[in-house]
């Protein structure tokens, strides 16, 4: 029972190793400095906005780097301007390939908007996505007024991916009439039609390795309790 305990232990410290020095990668990255010029989720007085309505949502189509042909997301970061409620929900969602329109909606996440300039967190730990998506964000508690609309602009890049690619235009609209556009962020003072944005995967096979870890840890833990038992017992025998 003993050099069995030990076996596991070496194997549990191993994937410890393993898990840690195996880092998570970028594989999309547009956060060139823009000057904290933020794009707004509806008309701001910019001429010939993309559509005619008082709100709309908005992304970017993105081609993740390498050649895989799938990738496990860790976080998608976004970069705003929170200027309400801290906790204000804004909601990411991701389609398959390169149009919302027709593409399958894969997955969903919402982040606090935060104060001032900061970085909103998008948690999509082990799921998996085609190497080109197109991502979109929403602020899903709006209600038609100023202060659920305006108060939330994203920031937008100053240039092209640094890391990954992805055409230099923007989706606005809604569900079902999303709309490409290529001349209104950089009217509204954007140096590209990319939004700050990144993503970033865990490293191949991780999260099976993740997996591993945690079974390994239940497995020892349980071996551990009964060794300590049959110990006690022997004792009190």
């Amino acid at each position: 029972m003993k050099r069995t305990s030990q076996l596991l232990l070496a194997v549990f410290a191993l994937a410890i190793i393993t898990v840690a020095g195996s880092a998570n990668a970028q594989i999309y990255q547009a956060t060139t400095s823009n000057g904290n010029n933020g794009l707004n989720f509806g008309p701001d007085g910019t001429s010939n906005p993309p559509t005619g309505a008082g709100y709309w949502e908005m992304g970017n189509t993105i081609t993740f780097s390498g050649s895989a042909a799938s990738y496990t997301l860790d976080n998608a970061d976004v970069w705003l301007y929170g200027g309400g409620d801290v906790n204000y929900p804004v909601e990411m969602q991701i389609f398959s390939g390169s149009n919302p329109n027709t593409g399958t909606l894969l997955y969903t996440a919402t982040a606090p908007a935060g104060y001032g300039v900061n970085e909103a967190v998008f948690n999509f730990a082990g799921d998996v996505v085609p190497g080109t998506v197109t991502y979109i964000l929403s602020l899903p508690d709006q209600n038609g007024s100023y202060d659920s609309i305006f108060l939330y602009p994203i920031l937008t890049s100053g240039g092209a991916p640094t890391i990954g690619s992805g055409p230099n235009s923007l989706w606005y609209g809604t569900s079902g009439s999303f709309v490409t556009n290529t001349t209104y962020a950089e009217a509204d003072g954007a140096g590209s039609n990319y939004l700050q944005a990144e993503f970033t995967a865990l490293p191949e096979g991780g999260a099976a390795l993740i997996y591993l870890l945690l079974a390994g840890a239940v497995c020892f833990d349980a071996i551990f309790l009964k060794s300590r038992n049959e110990a006690g017992n022997s004792m009190l025998a």
